[in-house]
């Protein structure tokens, strides 16, 4: 019986979110959707098409003030796990925020017998409070994901997120806003700022990527991004901008594939104000 009541309720709702969207629909029909890609004929038109790609989604974040410093980072805490070492770090982003983070390092790794590491993006899920604990939780995970690369010999990062985790009402108007709200003040100050909140995440994230780089135990030609969701769209942003990371894990993401736009926007709402950058909106039916 209760196995029948959970397949209708998923019914009832996989029901709800394909009736038609008159308002969403009417405010798409008057929007310029960004083409298709063309893709290259060659390798060598491929490089300058790229490039131009990387210098164009950069200017799209907005204007992000430079990325601190490696020196800026500091590690509050170490804690003995058995086969890996935990530790607990911080930097100030020099944009108004202490950001924090986990790195787990397993025992064999050390600047003689350097390891493979992945910088971790975790989810939204509307989980404000988790952020940089989705590792060392099964929120998102069948199995906290800190530990168990760590055991796999790789060196992992993972950070807080603007609004998540330690950084959840930690935004421009403070403690008395969080969740949701939290958020979409952080993303209209950035807009008056002249840039956009996923820009500063992804920032952020660059950030994190120059530390895991400048550690003596990581082998910087082996390095990956993995992430869920929210987590995943910042990993093939993230390889899309920088070419450090040579390899990318990102499980689901964002549906933007018509006609299903006006069902995203709609049932997407509570992630609305980290929407990444202006014409990131694409028209893939000719696909």
């Amino acid at each position: 019986m209760r196995t029948t009541a959970v397949c209708l309720t998923l019914l009832l709702t996989h029901m709800q979110a394909d009736e038609p969207n008159a308002a969403a629909e009417a405010w798409l029909a008057k929007t310029k959707i960004a083409p298709p890609m063309q893709v290259p004929a060659s390798l060598d038109a491929w490089q300058n098409q790229r490039a131009q790609i990387r210098a164009k989604l950069n200017d799209l974040l907005g204007d992000l003030p430079p990325r601190p410093p490696t020196s800026a980072f500091q590690v509050l805490t170490r804690e003995d796990k058995g086969s890996y070492t935990l530790e607990t770090l911080q930097f100030d982003n020099g944009a108004g925020e202490i950001v924090k983070g986990y790195v787990f390092v397993p025992k064999h790794a050390t600047a003689q017998t350097k390891a493979p590491a992945i910088l971790y993006c975790h989810w939204h899920g509307g989980q404000y409070d988790i952020g940089k604990q989705e590792l060392l939780q099964t929120n998102a995970t069948p199995v906290a994901a800190g530990p168990a690369l760590a055991a796999a010999g790789y060196i992992v990062l993972g950070i807080d997120a603007p609004c998540f985790g330690e950084r959840n009402g930690q935004g421009p108007d403070g403690p008395q806003q969080k969740g949701g709200n939290g958020e979409m003040t952080a993303s209209k100050f950035n807009l008056w700022a002249g840039r956009t909140l996923w820009g500063m995440m992804l920032r952020d994230d660059l950030t994190a990527l120059d530390y895991l780089c400048s550690r003596s135990e990581v082998d910087v030609q082996r390095i990956g991004v993995t992430g869920i969701s929210m987590g995943s769209t910042r990993s093939w942003w993230i390889m899309a901008l920088d070419d450090r990371p040579r390899a990318a894990v990102c499980v689901g993401w964002h549906l933007l594939l018509r006609p299903r736009h006006a069902q995203t926007l709609r049932h997407r709402s509570r992630h609305r104000s980290r929407r990444p950058a202006p014409h990131a909106l694409h028209d893939r039916r000719s696909r």
